[in-house]
């Protein structure tokens, strides 16, 4: 898998406006505007709230990079956005590739059919703060309850709520691009989740005021079998032709304890391995941490 990092070179705009202003990607509109002398500090006296109408407004954010051949002749091209808050239409040379409208969680685009070894990439951000106060809520769903210092509707968006204020806190929804992005490309198929289960049975569960505490814990893993559950999913609609998932279980001290080979894999496959008296995770107090 090749990474290519976008973090360079961005500018922001106001919608519909030819004033750009150079970002620093992470970066945001409050970020790049007080970077650039643009503003007054937010954070003092009542500049929150001019601060706070500028956010009313939407956003473009746009860079350019380039990719080599090689990339771009791999079977799978992904832009990975970390962190986009929070409404976004995400373009690559002006092809729609995705929306966000989560700035918590990770968000994968297949750009695959609109690379080139030149691109643009532009991301229009509309405004949180517009879409809360004109939000129609689902009948039985309206949010009436405004908190303390805050703005009345932060409940309908998945964006961090306490941006639109709090008895302590400014009324600042900021918009952009608050963690990393960067391109993907791959050929082979790519592991999504790695779910790992563990399951403890004692012979005999020993008493903890009988004991001290590092007899405790030796007479738990004396008496103690874990079976662990590793199961693996992998990304959808990759080629898992000729694909194993190899699990190997090592030691603290690196030694390989077991490894199993599960054949090809097509919506998910489980590796099952029984551990007879594991060293547990303990408190730092108690001796060195086995993790």
């Amino acid at each position: 898998m090749e990474r290519v990092n976008l973090q360079e070179g961005w500018r922001f705009a106001e919608v519909n406006s030819d004033e750009w202003t150079p970002v620093s990607v992470p970066g945001t509109v409050l970020s790049g505007l007080l970077e650039a002398g643009k503003m007054q500090d937010p954070y003092y006296r009542e500049n929150e709230y001019e601060a706070r109408e500028l956010l009313a407004k939407d956003y473009v954010f746009e860079t350019d990079f380039c990719i080599s051949e090689e990339q771009l002749n791999k079977k799978h091209c992904v832009l990975v956005c970390e962190g986009l808050d929070t409404l976004a239409d995400v373009y690559v040379n002006e092809k729609l590739v995705g929306k966000a409208d989560n700035m918590h969680r990770t968000w994968r685009f297949d750009c695959k059919d609109a690379l080139q070894k030149e691109n643009h990439l532009r991301i229009y951000f509309h405004s949180a703060l517009t879409y809360i106060r004109e939000h129609e809520a689902t009948p039985g769903k309206e949010i009436t309850y405004e908190p303390t210092g805050g703005i009345l509707g932060n409940q309908y968006i998945r964006k961090a709520h306490s941006m639109f204020g709090w008895d302590w806190g400014a009324q600042l929804p900021d918009i952009g691009i608050w963690r990393d992005l960067y391109l993907e490309c791959y050929n082979a198929g790519r592991i999504d989740d790695v779910v790992i289960r563990q399951k403890h049975t004692w012979k005999e569960r020993p008493q903890m005021g009988e004991l001290s505490q590092e007899e405790y814990i030796e007479a738990v893993e004396q008496s103690d079998t874990v079976s662990l559950s590793v199961e693996v999913k992998p990304e959808q609609d990759t080629n898992l032709e000729n694909t194993k998932v190899i699990v190997t279980l090592t030691d603290p001290k690196g030694v390989q304890l077991e490894q199993i080979v599960l054949p090809t894999i097509k919506e998910a496959v489980c590796a099952e391995i029984l551990v007879a008296q594991p060293s547990l995770v303990v408190q730092w107090a108690w001796g060195s941490a086995t993790v």
